[in-house]
Formats: structure tokens, C-alpha cells, sequence
């Protein structure tokens, strides 16, 4: 298997990662409210905590699997950036398109600006307009390990309910 470059950065990425997925199953599964009583906010709240979680657990192990078929690392990162940035993409899309009915807080609204630039990066850089290839790719990882613990703070988040 061909070395990489911040192999360690990026285990610990996945690390810090699952670590969430594994403190938002604790929420999810003593959250005083069943399924059913899930708000629209809350449901957006669980996926925005997961997916992009997920990404960045599945995606820190791209560039070691890119490797170990011992292409150059221009290669190696380039791809990488690919692969992150059309799972971004998805992630945002099926978020945008899921939102209906529930309200977007602004910190959310600010991740999903930062993530439409970071998913241009991501692009940029699979095609080699960007030179920072590993800079971009980190970035990205960060990002979505970011929104996972953004919206897992949303949990706590007090309920206000404008109910008629």
C-alpha cells in the first residue's frame, strides 16, 4: 500500500466523526419524543447531523484506498476531491430538497453557503485548477464534520412552538 500524505490527520477525522454518529445515536434513542412526534426541523436537524457525518468518515479513508493502488499523489488527491465533492453535492441536494416545511436556522444557511463553495473547491481541484488538492480536500472533510455537530447542538436547542 503506497504511503499518503496526513494519513494520521485523516484517520482521526474519521475518528472524530464516528464519535458523533455515535453520540447522535445516544440522542435519537433517549430523546423523550418518538419518531412520530419528530418535528420537520428535527428530521432535517437528524439527516444534516448523519450524512454528512457519514461523509466525512467514508471519505477520510478515500485518498488511503486512492493510494494503495500507487498512483502519483496529484492523482491520489485530485480524485479524492471528486469523490468528496459529489458526496457534498448529494448531501446539499437531499437537504435543500427535504427542507419543506421546516425552518433553516441561519447557522444553517451559513454551512450551506460555505458548502456550495467548498463543493466549487472540491470540483476545482479534481480538475487541477486549484493547486491546494490537499488543503481543499481536508477543508472539506472538516466541513462536514463540522455540519454533523452543528445540528447535533441543534438538538439541544429549546423547542419553540407557535402552535395556534
Amino acid at each position: 500500500m503506497g504511503d499518503i500524505a496526513y494519513a494520521d490527520t485523516l484517520h482521526t477525522i474519521a475518528q472524530v466523526a464516528v464519535t458523533i454518529i455515535g453520540f447522535s445515536g445516544i440522542v435519537v434513542v433517549f430523546g423523550e419524543r418518538a419518531v412520530s412526534a419528530w418535528t420537520a426541523e428535527d428530521r432535517l436537524r437528524i439527516f444534516a447531523l448523519i450524512m454528512p457525518t457519514l461523509t466525512a468518515f467514508f471519505c477520510s479513508f478515500v485518498p488511503i484506498l486512492i493510494a494503495s493502488f500507487s498512483l502519483s499523489a496529484d492523482v491520489v488527491w485530485r480524485s479524492s476531491n471528486a469523490v468528496l465533492g459529489l458526496a457534498h453535492l448529494a448531501n446539499l441536494s437531499i437537504f435543500v430538497v427535504n427542507r419543506h416545511g421546516a425552518r433553516m436556522t441561519f447557522g444553517q444557511r451559513l454551512n450551506g453557503g460555505i458548502g456550495v463553495v467548498t463543493i466549487l473547491a472540491h470540483f476545482l481541484a479534481a480538475a487541477g485548477l486549484l493547486p491546494w488538492y490537499i488543503f481543499v480536500f481536508l477543508f472539506g472533510l472538516l466541513q462536514q464534520t463540522w455540519i454533523g455537530i452543528h445540528n447535533f447542538l441543534l438538538l439541544f436547542q429549546p423547542k419553540v412552538r407557535n402552535d395556534p
